[in-house]
């Protein structure tokens, strides 16, 4: 007890127990606003992915029609005297419909495959990655390498220190847009490179007028609260949760039919 006593006298002296007071205040004060952004990130996300599904929801609802047209057409056609050649255009109609449907299902799987279990985890967790690495990911997941898209990489990998899941999302959901903006077998031009002090992946498309007036306003932050659709409101989504992992999302018109969409993300040797 009496040892208890000149303990506390001597901290008191040096004023220490003031010290300490206010370590633990700052300590708690740190905390709290890592808990507080860790769950304004984890609601972005939850938005985000919720657009992504009803995006592809609305992308299944074509081919998915087209398969139950198919079949009835072929239902009729067994009913009559049967046109071999007929059928089997039938069939493979139906074939490429539901490989249509099949590659919607695997963007999707492909998209969260590497999604970390983390949503209980209190801190971020940041990787160390190439943001070229991080493109062919997604392009290789969203199956949209073929002919009427071209991706071209910075020859030096590009270091970037950020939420590998977050940044999958937005890439996913830039291209996504692009390609929903872009006339059907219009090309996408992807492309990463270095820009000073940052990593940038940027994506020039065809676009429309009205596409150019709606996407100036997401990015300036004067997109209306309601009444847009997935694909727009996912591009709002990803503006906001690029902020968050110390990135941008801007937006410029190349020329009257072309614009520019261009994610930006401090390079790792840049961030000390």
């Amino acid at each position: 007890m009496h040892l208890a006593q000149s303990w506390k006298d001597v901290m008191k002296e040096g004023n220490w127990t003031e010290e300490i007071e206010s370590i633990i205040s700052d300590i708690y004060i740190d905390d709290a606003a890592q808990i507080k952004n860790r769950y304004s990130k984890l609601q972005g996300i939850h938005q985000l992915q919720k657009s992504i599904v009803r995006q592809n929801m609305h992308n299944a609802m074509s081919p998915i029609s087209a398969i139950s047209g198919y079949l009835e057409l072929i239902n009729m056609s067994l009913s009559q005297e049967p046109d071999v050649d007929q059928i089997e255009y039938y069939r493979k109609k139906i074939e490429y419909g539901i490989q249509e449907v099949n590659n919607i299902i695997e963007q999707l799987q492909g998209i969260y495959r590497d999604e970390l279990d983390n949503t209980g985890e209190e801190k971020e967790t940041l990787l160390d990655v190439d943001l070229n690495w991080i493109v062919r990911q997604v392009i290789e997941n969203m199956h949209c390498g073929g002919e009427h898209t071209t991706f071209t990489t910075n020859v030096s990998p590009l270091h970037i220190k950020t939420d590998l899941f977050i940044t999958k999302l937005i890439i996913f959901n830039l291209i996504s847009y692009a390609s929903k903006s872009s006339p059907k077998g219009e090309m996408l031009e992807l492309e990463t490179s270095k820009d000073k002090a940052m990593a940038t992946f940027l994506i020039k498309f065809n676009i429309s007028e009205n596409r150019k007036k709606e996407l100036n306003n997401i990015v300036s932050g004067n997109a209306p609260a309601n009444g847009i659709d997935s694909f727009a409101e996912g591009l709002l989504t990803s503006v906001e949760l690029a902020d968050q992992v110390q990135g941008c999302i801007t937006f410029m018109s190349v020329n009257d039919s072309v614009g520019m969409l261009k994610l930006s993300i401090p390079l790792t040797t840049e961030r000390g």
